[in-house]
């Protein structure tokens, strides 16, 4: 499993200093507000709308979409958009799905693994499979995972490598058969 790291920075405040209070009366210090939790350091990714077509153009939309969701399920648990897309053949799917749950069922955080692809190239469909496979270059930026104490448990580096997503298309949506790449 990997994991990824949020990384903050602090800057000081251009603010002027404000006065300080000339009260003489003992006061108790304000309480201090309770821990939330981490906020995902990725937004949801936008559906494109070339995924309503069912060419070529479509698989390789709903290729790139799925695996821009990874960061986001990672970090959310949010498995709508995902387990929409994925079926019960898809090993990588279903290991992600996995993943995510375990890390936010023990109150661990995941922050980074964002895959980008390019160089996308559609093959031709596949009769068999009924599917078309979208090979692509994929970058995987860094990750970490942290214990719920915010204790480093995982750092996965940055990456690059293939990846072949098949994709089929049901009669209203796409959905994923697989992902292979030469990245673990």
């Amino acid at each position: 499993m990997t994991g990824a790291a949020m990384v903050a920075g602090c800057t000081a405040s251009d603010a002027s200093p404000s006065p300080t209070p000339t009260s003489t009366t003992a006061s108790s210090p304000e309480p201090s507000p309770s821990p939330t939790p981490s906020e995902p350091t990725v937004a949801k990714p936008a559906r494109p709308a070339e995924m309503d077509r069912t060419d070529e153009v479509g698989a390789a939309a709903a290729a790139e979409y799925f695996l821009s969701m990874y960061a986001y399920v990672m970090q959310t648990g949010d498995f709508a958009e995902w387990d929409a897309m994925t079926t019960d053949a898809c090993v990588f799917c279903q290991a992600v799905r996995t993943d995510a749950t375990e890390i936010l069922a023990d109150g661990r955080e995941y922050a980074g693994g964002e895959i980008a692809l390019s160089n996308v190239e559609v093959g031709d469909f596949d009769d068999l499979l009924r599917a078309y496979p979208v090979k692509a270059s994929m970058t995987l930026s860094e990750s970490v995972e942290k214990g719920s104490d915010g204790a480093l448990l995982a750092r996965t580096e940055a990456s690059r490598g293939t990846v072949v997503v098949e994709v089929i298309r049901h009669p209203d949506r796409w959905a994923v058969l697989a992902v292979v790449g030469d990245e673990a």
